[in-house]
């Protein structure tokens, strides 16, 4: 919808019309269907993720390729799955930031024993290369 305003040129003191587009109204339904589709498009690409890293841990079954697969199928779970495959996803990052290695490249490369203080494990040496 057009509509028109007048307007003043500051410079000469004339009035002129100025045509203005109304913006689009984005009301509850329009939001509702960008909500639906959002979560579609989400819960899709949580499946190839995880379809990818199940692959990957089928294909070549290290503790760490394991664990990555076990945290992408928890994350297509609606609700508490979602917020904890997230929070892995985070702290995998976080981890990959500081150490230059993710969470399962950790879990690869060293070798784990039990903590001191019993709760846990701790890497005490590297693994060997093969």
């Amino acid at each position: 919808m057009t509509r028109y305003k007048r307007a003043k040129n500051y410079l000469s003191r004339k009035y002129f019309d100025v045509t203005t587009v109304k913006p689009r109204y984005w009301g509850a339904t329009d939001f509702k269907l960008a909500s639906r589709v959002g979560k579609r498009l989400s819960t899709r690409l949580s499946i190839a993720g995880a379809s990818i890293s199940v692959y990957q841990a089928i294909d070549n079954p290290t503790e760490g390729n394991i664990v990555d697969a076990t945290f992408s199928v928890i994350g297509v779970v609606p609700g508490y799955g979602t917020l904890i495959g997230g929070i892995y996803f985070g702290a995998d990052l976080i981890t990959l930031g500081i150490t230059g290695q993710g969470i399962s490249e950790h879990i690869d490369n060293y070798m784990w024993m039990s903590s001191p203080i019993g709760i846990g494990y701790v890497p005490f040496t590297e693994r060997p290369r093969k």
